[in-house]
């Protein structure tokens, strides 16, 4: 079974975040905010994309990528994260990607997934700017 990624209202997505009270939908209020459920049909990820349609840049910022702890530790994470890369990928050709520490080894473990189709910027470690090739 394959991965949809379909982009979903900010209520959906902000009534799915504050469910488990560990993530909040961010702070881009100077920011276009696009929003995202990636699924494979038994499990779901959440994503927030700021600057994904803006016209005036090529970078788009992955401001949120949440996966609710029921779904995770079974590889689903790592699968929704590439997929969703993927999508912004085929609207931009450079992805900020701003991990907070606890999701340090995860991006790692993403990133490896793209190490011969991206080249990655370190902007002050651990944020990078993701060049598609």
């Amino acid at each position: 079974m394959g991965i949809d990624v379909s982009e979903v209202s900010e209520d959906f997505v902000g009534i799915k975040l504050s469910e488990t009270n560990e993530i909040n939908s961010g702070f881009g209020i100077f920011y276009e905010k696009s929003f995202f459920q990636i699924t494979d049909g038994r499990y779901t990820a959440y994503g927030i994309i700021y600057d994904l349609y803006n016209q005036g840049s090529d970078l788009a910022e992955l401001a949120r990528f949440f996966v609710p702890k029921e779904y995770r530790n079974n590889g689903f994470g790592k699968l929704a994260a590439v997929s969703l890369i993927n999508y912004i990928f085929e609207i931009k050709p450079k992805i900020v990607v701003d991990p907070v520490n606890s999701s340090i080894g995860f991006w790692c473990k993403v990133a490896c997934r793209f190490e011969t189709d991206v080249i990655f910027e370190d902007i002050g470690s651990p944020k990078f700017i993701w060049h598609k090739i």
